[in-house]
């Protein structure tokens, strides 16, 4: 058993997934959890039209899971697929920080924005499959879920004392330069998960 679990730790694209974890809760985490008190800090948006476009978000990434399973099932490169997502994402939050957007647009890119989070989920799961050591799946999991916990630890202190500090734009600044640097995590992993299984072959 720690045989398996070294072989987890020290394995590049498992080390790849779980910086990618860690930083998925910080960027995409932190956009979706704090994006509510970032628009009315920041552009003064209704609280209840703010709430509106936090409902579009989780509401769209529901179909966003359905839709990544059918991806996933048809699309072998998950890590395209989970990459664009979180570029598409990174985009989306620094134009929302940016500008002070109609309400229709900001409920709108909201709800794109959590439909393409929502494909995320099924390409990295394939990820962390096809990345696994043989027979320690649930192991692997279990690693490269603690860093989401990890992530969704740090995050609150980041973002929360952006708004005390009153750089409320940072909170989405922020956000997307995790998710870049989470989707260059993504990228990374599945090079190396390529390179060991061409090395194997």
């Amino acid at each position: 058993t720690w045989a398996a679990i070294k072989q987890i730790i020290l394995s590049p694209p498992m080390m790849y997934l779980f910086l990618f974890f860690a930083l998925q809760q910080m960027g995409s985490g932190g956009f979706r959890n704090w994006a509510v008190a970032g628009l009315v800090t920041l552009h003064h948006t209704p609280p209840a039209m703010a709430g509106a476009a936090l409902t579009g978000f989780l509401f769209a990434s529901a179909f966003g899971v359905l839709a990544g399973g059918v991806v996933a099932d048809k699309n072998s490169r998950h890590d395209i697929v989970a990459g664009g997502a979180l570029l598409l994402t990174a985009v989306i939050a620094l134009i929302v920080g940016a500008f002070p957007l109609p309400i229709v647009v900001i409920v709108g890119v909201f709800t794109l924005a959590g439909w393409v989070q929502g494909m995320i989920r099924p390409a990295r799961d394939m990820m962390i499959r096809t990345a696994s050591p043989k027979g320690s799946i649930g192991k692997a999991f279990g690693f490269v879920f603690s860093g989401q916990s990890i992530g969704g630890t740090i995050a609150p202190i980041i973002f929360g004392a952006m708004i005390d500090h009153g750089v409320t734009q940072w909170v989405f600044y922020m956000s997307a330069a995790f998710m870049v640097i989470c989707m260059l995590a993504v990228l990374g992993s599945a090079y190396e998960a390529r390179k060991a299984a061409r090395a194997a072959a």
